[in-house]
C-alpha cells in the first residue's frame, strides 16, 4: 500500500511543479516552442501515471485534472447510458455532455474546474477532439449557444460546428445592433466570416463592446485596410482606457505605418510599465529607430531594452547616463543606459537582411496593407505564409502569435481557421495548437504521441532550458 501512495505522491509534486512552469512560460512573450512541447508532454504522462492511483491520495487540484481527462477520454457518458470502448457514439452525445459538464462548472462558479477543462482540452491533439466532438449541429441548438449560452463557445473547438453563413449574419447585425452582448469568444466567431461586409466592420470599428471592435478590427485590416487603419487611429485617440490602449498599440505594430511612431512613443513614455509588452509587437523594421528613441528615456530603459533583445536578439553596449563635464572620458554616476550609436549599427546590420521584421534576432516577410490599401501585400499566398512559419516554428508566445496572425487570415481566409487566429489573438496556446496555427508544414507529433512514446520516470526532471536566454 505504501509503495503506490509514495509513487503517486511523486508524480503529483511533479506535475503540480511542470503546470507552475507551464504557467510561467505562458506569461512570457517568447520562449523555445520545444520548451512548451517538453513540459506538455510531461504533464500528460505524470496525468496519465495518476489515472489509477487511490483517490485518497490525490491533493483536489490533482483529482480534478484527472476527473476531467477521464470525462474526455473515458467511454462512459453518463450513469444511465454507457456503452463498450469499441462502440461508436455520435459526436453530438459527446458535445452535449461536454457543454453540460462545463455549464456545471460556471453555473457553480468553479474556476478550478473551469481552468482544468481548459488546460487538458488544450492539452489533447486536435485530431482527436476533431474526431470526438465534430458535428452538424441543427439551426436551434447553434441560436441558443450563440445568443443565451455563449460562455460555453470557450470550451468548443474551433473546428467542430459547421456554422452557417446566413445564422452568422444575423447574429452579427443583433450583436451590432446592441440587441445581445457576445462573448470574447463568441465576438471573434462573428467576424470570422468570408462574407463580412464592410459596412459591418464599419459599424465594429466604433462599436462600444471592445471585443466586438477588437475582431472587427483584426478582420479589417486584412479585408477593409484603409478604412480600418484609420479606423484604429480614431479608436485609440478616443478611448481612456490604459488595457485598451495597449491593445490597440499591438494591433498597430502589425501595420507597418510609421504614423504610429508619435502615438506610441508618447504612450511607452507616459505609461512605462506597458513599453515591453507594446513595444514586443512592433516588429517590423522601420518601427526599429522609434523603439532605440525609447531606449534613451529614463523610465522607459529597462523595459523597451528588454523589447528591443526580444524582437533583435542583440545586446548593447552601455555608456553611463552621466558623464563629468570637466572630463568626458570620466562617468559621474553608477547608471549605465544602452549605446545607442551600437543600436544604430544593430539596425542598419538587420536592414542588410532579407525581410522587413525581425523576432528573436530572425528577420522574414510579415504581413502589410498594400500601398494602394486594396489588399494584402502581394496577395500573401501559401507560399509566403509557409515561409513565415517555417522561420518561427522554433519559438513560440504572444510575439510569435502577433507575427502569424493576420498573416494566417490574409492567407487562409476560411472561417473556421480565421475564428482560431482571432479567438487565439491575445491568449496562450499549448503547443499542438500553435503548431495547428503554423500549418500542415511544420506539423509536431500531438503531445498525446510523443507523451505516449515518453520515458518519464517518477525522479525524471525537465533539464535545463535550451535557447531561452533573452527570452522574456
Amino acid at each position: 500500500m505504501f509503495e503506490p501512495v509514495a509513487r503517486a505522491n511523486i508524480h503529483q509534486q511533479q506535475l503540480l511543479n511542470l503546470l507552475k512552469q507551464r504557467a510561467r512560460l505562458h506569461q512570457n512573450c517568447l520562449y523555445p516552442a520545444q520548451r512548451m512541447v517538453t513540459l506538455e508532454q510531461q504533464v500528460f504522462a505524470h496525468l496519465y501515471a495518476l489515472q489509477d492511483a487511490p483517490q485518497d491520495s490525490l491533493k483536489p487540484e490533482v483529482a480534478m485534472l484527472i476527473e476531467v481527462l477521464q470525462f474526455y477520454t473515458a467511454a462512459q457518458l453518463s450513469e444511465q447510458q454507457t456503452i463498450e470502448p469499441e462502440q461508436s457514439i455520435e459526436p453530438q452525445c459527446w458535445l452535449e455532455q461536454l457543454l453540460e459538464y462545463y455549464q456545471q462548472a460556471l453555473d457553480d462558479q468553479d474556476l478550478k474546474r473551469v481552468k482544468a477543462i481548459q488546460l487538458v482540452q488544450g492539452l489533447l491533439p486536435i485530431a482527436y477532439l476533431h474526431k470526438r466532438f465534430s458535428m452538424k449541429a441543427e439551426r436551434p441548438f447553434l441560436e441558443s449557444l450563440m445568443y443565451q449560452r455563449s460562455a460555453l463557445l470557450e470550451v468548443i473547438p474551433p473546428f467542430c460546428l459547421d456554422w452557417p453563413e446566413e445564422l452568422l449574419q444575423i447574429a452579427r447585425q443583433s450583436a451590432l445592433a446592441g440587441q445581445f452582448i457576445p462573448s470574447r469568444t463568441a465576438a471573434c466567431l462573428l467576424f470570422s466570416g468570408a462574407k463580412i461586409t464592410n459596412s459591418d466592420l464599419a459599424l465594429g470599428y466604433a462599436h462600444s463592446h471592445f471585443a466586438i471592435a477588437m475582431a472587427s478590427l483584426l478582420k479589417g485590416l486584412v479585408q477593409d485596410p484603409n478604412n480600418a487603419q484609420q479606423a484604429l487611429f480614431s479608436r485609440f485617440a478616443i478611448t481612456t482606457d490604459v488595457t485598451e490602449k495597449v491593445r490597440l498599440l499591438g494591433l498597430a505594430g502589425n501595420t507597418a505605418d510609421s504614423r504610429w511612431v508619435d502615438p506610441c512613443y508618447a504612450f511607452c513614455s507616459g505609461h512605462p510599465e506597458h513599453c515591453f509588452e507594446v513595444l514586443s509587437q512592433f516588429q517590423h523594421k522601420v518601427f526599429l529607430p522609434m523603439i532605440i528613441d525609447i531606449m534613451a528615456l529614463p523610465q522607459c530603459t529597462e523595459q523597451a531594452y528588454r523589447a528591443w533583445l526580444l524582437l533583435t536578439d542583440a545586446e548593447l553596449q552601455q555608456k553611463p547616463l552621466l558623464q563629468d563635464v570637466a572630463d568626458q572620458h570620466r562617468q559621474a554616476g553608477a547608471h549605465c543606459v544602452p549605446n545607442p550609436h551600437h543600436a544604430e549599427h544593430v539596425r542598419q546590420a538587420l536592414l542588410g537582411q532579407p525581410g522587413d521584421c525581425v523576432l528573436a534576432g530572425v528577420s522574414f516577410y510579415g504581413w502589410m496593407p498594400a500601398n494602394d490599401g486594396t489588399q494584402s501585400k502581394a496577395g500573401f499566398n501559401t507560399q509566403q505564409y509557409s515561409e513565415l512559419a517555417m522561420k518561427l516554428r522554433d519559438i513560440q508566445g504572444r510575439a510569435v502569435q502577433a507575427s502569424l496572425g493576420l498573416s494566417c487570415v490574409a492567407n487562409y481566409r476560411d472561417q473556421t481557421t480565421v475564428y482560431q487566429v482571432l479567438a487565439g489573438y491575445h491568449q496562450p496556446l499549448s503547443a499542438g495548437h500553435f503548431q495547428a496555427l503554423l500549418g500542415p508544414m511544420t506539423q509536431q507529433k500531438s503531445v498525446l504521441q510523443q507523451a505516449s512514446n515518453a520515458n518519464i520516470g517518477v525522479t525524471g526532471g525537465l533539464g535545463p532550458q535550451q535557447g531561452a536566454t533573452r527570452y522574456a
